[in-house]
Protein backbone atom coordinates (compact mmCIF):
# COMPACT_ATOMS: atom_id res chain seq x y z
CA UNK A 1 0.00 0.00 0.00
CA UNK A 2 1.58 3.36 -1.12
CA UNK A 3 -0.10 5.54 1.55
CA UNK A 4 1.10 3.19 4.57
CA UNK A 5 3.33 5.14 7.05
CA UNK A 6 6.98 3.77 7.87
CA UNK A 7 9.76 4.32 10.63
CA UNK A 8 11.53 6.12 7.90
CA UNK A 9 9.34 8.59 6.50
CA UNK A 10 9.04 9.82 10.01
CA UNK A 11 10.47 13.32 10.24
CA UNK A 12 10.98 13.92 14.42
CA UNK A 13 13.16 17.22 13.43
CA UNK A 14 13.72 18.72 10.43
CA UNK A 15 14.15 22.71 9.13
CA UNK A 16 12.18 24.52 11.96
CA UNK A 17 9.62 21.62 12.32
CA UNK A 18 9.52 19.83 15.97
CA UNK A 19 7.58 17.07 16.65
CA UNK A 20 8.33 16.92 19.95
CA UNK A 21 7.32 20.29 20.79
CA UNK A 22 3.98 19.93 19.01
CA UNK A 23 3.09 16.98 21.53
CA UNK A 24 3.77 19.40 24.12
CA UNK A 25 2.09 22.13 22.91
CA UNK A 26 -0.74 19.70 22.38
CA UNK A 27 -0.95 18.84 26.16
CA UNK A 28 -0.69 22.50 26.93
CA UNK A 29 -3.82 22.73 24.67
CA UNK A 30 -5.46 19.82 26.45
CA UNK A 31 -4.88 21.30 29.93
CA UNK A 32 -5.51 25.04 29.38
CA UNK A 33 -7.54 26.01 26.61
CA UNK A 34 -9.84 22.54 25.97
CA UNK A 35 -12.58 23.69 28.02
CA UNK A 36 -12.99 27.09 26.52
CA UNK A 37 -12.73 26.55 23.07
CA UNK A 38 -15.83 27.49 21.03
CA UNK A 39 -15.08 24.24 18.93
CA UNK A 40 -17.93 21.75 19.32
CA UNK A 41 -17.17 18.94 22.10
CA UNK A 42 -17.94 16.14 19.77
CA UNK A 43 -15.49 17.54 17.25
CA UNK A 44 -12.74 18.38 19.98
CA UNK A 45 -13.30 14.74 21.44
CA UNK A 46 -12.92 13.16 18.00
CA UNK A 47 -9.71 15.24 16.67
CA UNK A 48 -8.13 14.38 19.92
CA UNK A 49 -8.82 10.66 20.14
CA UNK A 50 -7.41 10.85 16.35
CA UNK A 51 -4.28 12.35 17.57
CA UNK A 52 -3.45 9.90 20.24
CA UNK A 53 -4.22 7.08 17.64
CA UNK A 54 -1.83 8.77 15.48
CA UNK A 55 1.12 9.43 18.27
CA UNK A 56 0.43 5.46 19.13
CA UNK A 57 1.27 4.67 15.47
CA UNK A 58 4.31 6.77 15.49
CA UNK A 59 5.52 5.50 18.46
CA UNK A 60 5.21 2.24 17.52
CA UNK A 61 6.93 2.33 14.45
CA UNK A 62 9.89 4.17 15.57
CA UNK A 63 9.50 1.69 18.89
CA UNK A 64 10.17 -0.98 16.31
CA UNK A 65 13.01 0.26 14.25
CA UNK A 66 14.68 1.83 17.36
CA UNK A 67 17.70 -0.98 17.04
CA UNK A 68 18.56 0.22 13.02
CA UNK A 69 18.30 3.50 13.39
CA UNK A 70 21.87 5.87 13.75
CA UNK A 71 22.75 6.69 16.99
CA UNK A 72 21.54 10.45 16.53
CA UNK A 73 18.01 9.11 15.04
CA UNK A 74 18.12 6.86 18.66
CA UNK A 75 18.56 10.53 20.54
CA UNK A 76 15.81 11.95 18.61
CA UNK A 77 13.16 8.81 18.63
CA UNK A 78 14.13 8.23 22.63
CA UNK A 79 12.85 11.89 22.81
CA UNK A 80 9.62 11.86 20.85
CA UNK A 81 8.48 8.37 22.37
CA UNK A 82 9.07 9.34 26.11
CA UNK A 83 7.25 12.84 25.34
CA UNK A 84 4.11 10.60 23.35
CA UNK A 85 4.16 8.24 26.58
CA UNK A 86 4.11 11.23 29.11
CA UNK A 87 1.12 12.70 27.45
CA UNK A 88 -0.13 9.15 27.26
CA UNK A 89 -0.37 9.06 30.75
CA UNK A 90 -0.70 12.56 32.03
CA UNK A 91 -3.98 11.81 29.69
CA UNK A 92 -4.95 9.07 32.16
CA UNK A 93 -3.71 10.68 35.37
CA UNK A 94 -5.93 13.70 34.54
CA UNK A 95 -9.07 11.23 33.75
CA UNK A 96 -9.09 12.49 29.98
CA UNK A 97 -8.14 8.49 28.85
CA UNK A 98 -10.91 8.47 26.49
CA UNK A 99 -8.89 10.38 24.02
CA UNK A 100 -6.58 7.29 24.07
CA UNK A 101 -8.89 4.42 25.03
CA UNK A 102 -12.45 5.27 22.68
CA UNK A 103 -14.67 2.72 21.21
CA UNK A 104 -12.86 2.84 17.91
CA UNK A 105 -9.31 2.24 18.52
CA UNK A 106 -9.22 1.62 22.55
CA UNK A 107 -8.99 -2.13 22.28
CA UNK A 108 -5.40 -1.38 20.01
CA UNK A 109 -4.22 1.29 21.94
CA UNK A 110 -4.70 -0.37 25.25
CA UNK A 111 -2.82 -3.35 23.61
CA UNK A 112 0.13 -1.24 22.64
CA UNK A 113 0.54 0.32 26.27
CA UNK A 114 0.36 -2.95 27.68
CA UNK A 115 2.37 -4.70 25.31
CA UNK A 116 5.25 -2.02 24.90
CA UNK A 117 4.87 0.90 27.17
CA UNK A 118 3.96 -0.59 30.70
CA UNK A 119 7.94 -0.64 31.72
CA UNK A 120 8.71 2.70 30.09
CA UNK A 121 5.48 4.62 31.79
CA UNK A 122 6.88 3.92 35.25
CA UNK A 123 10.29 4.93 34.38
CA UNK A 124 8.89 8.02 32.71
CA UNK A 125 6.27 9.49 35.07
CA UNK A 126 6.76 12.52 36.61
CA UNK A 127 5.70 12.96 40.24
CA UNK A 128 1.96 14.38 40.80
CA UNK A 129 1.65 17.70 40.63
Amino acid sequence: MQDELRAKDIKIQYEGFNFILLIKDLRCWVKHFYDQSPIPELTKIKALQRCCSLLVKVVGLIWDDYKVQTAERRLESLQLIKTSLQLFDWLCIKGKENFLFNEETGRENLRFVLDRCNMALSQFRAPPE
